[in-house]
């Protein structure tokens, strides 16, 4: 598992920045755990970002198609790739 979120710390958020220094790597570090804490919706957190989901402890987690559909749309918005911006 924590290898998953380690390839999308570096795939997502680190490798696509020019970091020069340490002040930036921290600045983007921060930013990036905020994204993926409390910003972004998880589909196998039923939509909810982690920290809700942890926070919230009695929340059943199902499948949210509404979830999905956000996240895809977030994902491309953000997305470098110009071919997934067009759908």
């Amino acid at each position: 598992m924590v290898e998953a979120a380690n390839k999308l710390l570096k795939y997502r958020y680190l490798f696509p920045e020019n970091i020069v220094d340490g002040t930036q790597l921290k600045t983007v570090l921060e930013n990036s755990i905020h994204d993926f804490n409390d910003v972004r919706p998880h589909g196998k957190l039923g939509g909810l970002t982690p920290n809700v989901a942890y926070q919230s402890q009695n929340v059943p987690i199902v499948f949210d198609p509404e979830a999905l559909r956000t996240r895809i749309k977030e994902n491309r918005g953000n997305s470098r790739c110009t071919q997934c911006k067009t759908e």
